[in-house]
């Protein structure tokens, strides 16, 4: 199963499980998500105050990487975005990357 192959990736990046807060923060969405399409994800956060970019910069606060991780990660890469804010981070922007399930939890508190 592809999806089944990707996720593997996705258990090795350094997930953080950060106080959440909307209303001024910045999210990015990366990978595919379980819980719908990006877009419904991207409603969830707006409708709760945040702010949804599209790329990862020094700014970001939160970068939500989907549970189904990507077909292409299969490969051993995490994609563009995990990476730049992996850089980012070493670097000393204060970037969280989440995984989707726990994000979730956020939105029901």
């Amino acid at each position: 199963d592809q999806l089944a192959d990707s996720t593997h990736v996705t258990q090795l990046l350094p997930y953080e499980m950060p106080s959440i807060s909307y209303g001024g923060p910045t999210f990015c969405l990366t990978g595919d998500f379980a819980c719908g399409p990006r877009g419904s994800c991207e409603s969830r956060i707006l409708a709760l105050g945040g702010e949804v970019k599209s790329n990862v910069s020094k700014r970001l606060n939160y970068l939500v990487v989907g549970g189904l991780g990507s077909p292409e990660w299969k490969h051993g890469s995490f994609g563009t975005k995990v990476e730049k804010a992996m850089e980012l981070k070493r670097e000393g922007a204060l970037i969280h990357l989440v995984q989707e399930q726990y994000w979730l939890t956020s939105l029901r508190t």
